[in-house]
């Protein structure tokens, strides 16, 4: 039975009111998190890219989105498979839950702002999908169009209009309250949303890149 090892968390704050400075939208009345991890199958291997040694894989991915509450309901969840023996931490021999929801909120409590993002090294795209349903309601119409109105969308190939969208969170603040504002109608999981590219062997803690305070 293979087990994920996660090797880093690192999670981003955009400030609600910045949010809402670029757009107003009625959810922007808390912060918002996007929750990235870093890690890989213990059975998996790759050639390291300074080394050229056999190593364990690994790799970023975005993991969740949302206000706070919604980011840890998400880490907790995740958390059952640390019970089931499937996941575990980084230097571990096992992990309880408990320990993977206290670093988790440990992540939160310490998020990178978003006006530092730029130090972590990440590179992150997110590609909204949506496919209409054959009786798309009215609010979700409205819904697309005000997306519409704010991003130019580009048609799915092979999917009769189905539109997608491509958002820069971490560069762009207002890609980042589109994302935020308009990612419920896309339908699959963030990881399939948004794609990462970072550091996968630093040897140290992403977050520690960020400028120390003077």
């Amino acid at each position: 039975m293979s087990t994920r090892i996660v090797d880093d968390f690192v999670a981003v704050r955009f400030d609600h009111t910045a949010l809402k400075a670029v757009f107003d939208h009625h959810s922007f009345y808390d912060d918002r998190i996007l929750f990235f991890e870093l890690g890989g199958s213990n059975n998996l291997t790759r050639r390291h890219p300074t080394t050229g040694r056999e190593v364990r894989a690994r790799s970023w991915e975005a993991v969740a989105a949302g206000p706070d509450w919604k980011v840890m309901a998400a880490m907790v969840g995740f958390s059952a498979a640390c019970e089931g023996g499937c996941m575990r931490l980084h230097g571990n021999g096992r992990t309880l839950p408990e320990t993977y929801i206290r670093r988790a909120r440990d992540a939160v409590r310490n998020a990178a702002p978003f006006a530092q993002a730029e130090h972590l090294g990440l590179s992150v795209a997110a590609t909204l999908q949506y496919l209409p349903p054959a009786e798309p309601s009215q609010y979700e119409a409205d819904t697309v169009s005000t997306l519409s109105a704010q991003l130019a969308p580009r048609q799915i190939d092979g999917a009769a209009q189905g539109l997608q969208w491509t958002l820069q969170p971490l560069r762009d603040i207002k890609h980042a309250a589109l994302f935020f504002a308009f990612h419920h109608l896309d339908k699959r999981e963030t990881w399939n949303i948004v794609q990462v590219h970072g550091p996968e062997y630093a040897g140290y803690p992403l977050l520690s890149r960020l400028p120390r305070a003077a």
